[in-house]
């Protein structure tokens, strides 16, 4: 999940990307914030619809950038 999504999707969210969503479902409630960015307590495949996610892994000093294709729809289908 994405956490409270400050360290990521809040600045997206701020330099004017328009569409997006985060989720996690270990947050204990969901969040709204202001500027209008939305982070539910749930897990992807919680949410239908058909998604472009994008995630940022760090592991230790190293971090990579994922762009990954899914259709929640169909728990299956993914492309990396």
């Amino acid at each position: 999940g994405c956490g409270n999504g400050r360290s990521f999707l809040y600045p997206l969210k701020e330099i004017g990307f328009k569409n997006l969503h985060g989720c996690d479902p270990n947050l204990s409630e969901s969040i709204l914030y202001p500027n209008g960015l939305q982070i539910t307590s749930s897990a992807i495949f919680d949410i239908e619809g058909k998604w472009d996610i994008m995630a940022k892994v760090s592991v230790g000093n190293l971090q990579r950038f994922y762009n990954v294709k899914a259709d929640t729809r169909k728990k299956e289908t993914s492309e990396y």
